[in-house]
């Protein structure tokens, strides 16, 4: 089943029914609520979520173990604060998204984690909107390099991770550039 947010689509709600990671939790919990006993939907199920999504699904996997047994993300962030200091660089984006939100929490990253059923999880290192850093994948392994560090593994694949994206970063930043050099190369010497 699909369903638009509050104020998506064809959705309606009011200024002060707006769309938070609270809301998003909630709507989830009840269209879960609506599939099981309106529904009459039996067994188990997967849950999707995509960018904003992953507030969603990553809550539902979490809080409903006995009903959720498999978890998607895809394109999604590990935080919303992280998110806007990433996107607009500076430590003040992410502190007025805190004044502004009043501390908005979505939780992805422990709720991936702690979720008890089978996860997969999905980035995209071009995403306009979610980059590298920010993402879901690099909250997780931030997560387990904090939790479990002293373990040589987790330090390890932290690391590793953290230079693959680098690298990633560079190696589309030099193709981009590459790309610009072409064309200005065709435009202007016909080559």
């Amino acid at each position: 089943m699909c369903w638009n947010y509050r104020n998506y689509g064809k959705s309606g709600g009011g200024f002060f029914s707006s769309i938070n990671p609270y809301n998003c939790k909630l709507d989830a919990e009840r269209i879960l609520d609506f599939l099981i006993n309106q529904m009459k939907l039996k067994g188990k199920i997967g849950v999707y979520g995509r960018s904003l999504g992953g507030i969603a699904s990553c809550h539902l996997a979490n809080r409903f173990p006995n009903i959720v047994s498999a978890l998607i993300v895809d394109r999604t962030f590990s935080e919303l604060d992280l998110l806007a200091e990433r996107r607009v660089p500076g430590r003040c984006s992410g502190l007025l998204l805190k004044m502004i939100s009043f501390n908005w929490k979505a939780l992805n990253d422990r709720n991936f984690i702690e979720a008890k059923c089978f996860k997969i999880t999905t980035c995209d290192p071009q995403d306009d909107v979610v980059e590298n850093f920010s993402s879901l994948n690099v909250g997780v392994a931030i997560k387990y390099a904090a939790n479990s560090f002293k373990e040589r593994k987790y330090s390890d694949l932290f690391n590793h991770l953290w230079l693959l994206y680098e690298l990633e970063e560079k190696l589309f930043s030099k193709m981009k550039e590459y790309e610009k050099e072409n064309l200005y190369q065709r435009i202007f010497f016909g080559k």
